[in-house]
């Protein structure tokens, strides 16, 4: 691919974005909360590992992904998305909003932009992965160590009021 700029160069920010992520995993945590599916998702990977979550995961990205962009109503109104494991879909959404997000934070602060050396690129593209795989992301209902919890959604990480 052949990029070509004229004039000044600009930083692309993906702050807002990122921001807005943060407010899309909180919206699908509610939803997760509110239409009582953490239960029926603890029941339904209570004698799974983790290998097996992600494997459903995969198996349903396409699915994942259009609920991730679909607004609150769609995700109510469209029928591709009243499956019997509508519980496993909103948790997978929510991981992948998460995921994203840490991503786009990540990206956004390093330095990545037309111009620097390659190796310059590479070290700065480098650390955002290094940083983002390490980010704080809760695969609830599995602790660290791939087994299950016994703890509730909330209970590890709660939001407080003020950060809501």
């Amino acid at each position: 691919m052949n990029w070509r700029f004229q004039g000044k160069r600009q930083r692309v920010n993906l702050s807002r974005y990122a921001a807005q992520g943060q407010t899309l995993v909180q919206e699908l945590s509610y939803e997760f909360a509110e239409d009582d599916l953490i239960e029926d998702a603890r029941q339904r990977l209570k004698d799974t590992e983790l290998n097996d979550w992600f494997k459903w995961r995969d198996d349903n990205l396409e699915l994942v992904m259009d609920f991730l962009k679909a607004s609150p109503s769609n995700r109510d109104r469209y029928k591709k998305f009243k499956i019997e494991e509508r519980s496993l879909l909103v948790l997978a959404t929510l991981q992948c909003a998460m995921e994203g997000a840490a991503f786009l934070d990540e990206v956004n602060m390093a330095t990545l932009e037309p111009g620097r050396s390659y190796r310059a690129m590479l070290h700065s593209a480098a650390l955002a992965h290094h940083y983002m795989i390490r980010a704080d992301i809760p695969y609830w209902p599995y602790t660290n160590d791939g087994r299950i919890s016994n703890t509730g959604f909330w209970d590890d990480d709660a939001p407080d009021d003020d950060e809501l």
